[in-house]
């Protein structure tokens, strides 16, 4: 049954849209909840509204109010990601809703993302022609080492050695969309290792959003610090260990990474 549609206690008066560079495992998922918690954002969770856009399926009004009632039910839901021990809900902030008018919009759907910037030139500047906004990307990345054991663990269909080749691709596809993005728009680089009261206020910042302390805080304490490192969890062969080193010594910010 498709959930009911409602109309949004709040008026919109935006500054831009934000969109995520990025893919399963990295902590987009992580970082997306905590902007939406922001008194003045809204962000859905992987609802293509950007492609459809893009496709002309839907027009910015109908957009703004899919990503509301989306974020506002995923909110309900209790925020819960696969993997996460704590639910993405940041306490007695605005998940799900705002405080009397929106700024920033967007969809966390990463990998459709980097896969529409890589196949559509045009991708961003049609967005931006759209919406006459302008498109704020957040590029956040993780230790692939672990974006790999994290994958495995939820992909029992695949084997281990297809894992390591698929997230590998994905980093090559992230990065590229990355580049290509930096032609068009403002791009934040996001380590989700160092992700810390610090970088969400660079994040804030960086979307033209109030940076206030008790969110800065309240948002610190969904952060679970435990589940970032993850490596640990599944054997290394040598090979493997060699083709995600490779990868590091291909994207200078992977570099660090290397074992």
């Amino acid at each position: 049954m498709p959930m009911a549609r409602r109309k949004p206690p709040f008026s919109f008066d935006l500054n831009g849209i934000v969109a995520f560079a990025s893919f399963s495992g990295c902590g987009h998922s992580l970082v997306s909840s905590i902007i939406d918690g922001h008194k003045n954002a809204i962000i859905s969770r992987e609802q293509k509204v950007l492609l459809r856009l893009y496709t002309g399926r839907i027009d910015p009004p109908q957009a703004w109010n899919a990503i509301y009632n989306a974020s506002l039910h995923y909110t309900k839901r209790g925020r819960w990601h696969k993997g996460s021990e704590t639910s993405h809900i940041i306490p007695g902030h605005y998940n799900g809703t705002a405080k009397d008018v929106v700024n920033i919009l967007g969809d966390k759907h990463g990998l459709g993302f980097i896969r529409n910037v890589s196949k559509c030139p045009d991708f961003i500047q049609k967005i931006k022609s759209i919406t006459n906004l302008p498109l704020h990307i957040l590029h956040i990345y993780r230790n692939p080492f672990d974006v790999i054991a994290h994958s495995y663990k939820f992909m029992p269909e695949r084997n281990f050695d297809g894992v390591v080749k698929l997230v590998v691709r994905r980093f090559k596809l992230a990065d590229y969309a990355v580049q290509v993005a930096k032609n068009w728009s403002n791009v934040l680089d996001v380590k989700l290792e160092d992700l810390s009261g610090i970088q969400i206020s660079n994040i804030l910042q960086f979307l033209g959003l109030e940076d206030y302390e008790d969110f800065i805080q309240s948002a610190g304490s969904i952060i679970v610090r435990s589940l970032m490192d993850e490596s640990g969890v599944v054997e290394w062969n040598e090979e493997n260990v060699g083709i995600v080193n490779n990868l590091c010594s291909a994207i200078p910010y992977l570099g660090g990474y290397r074992r």
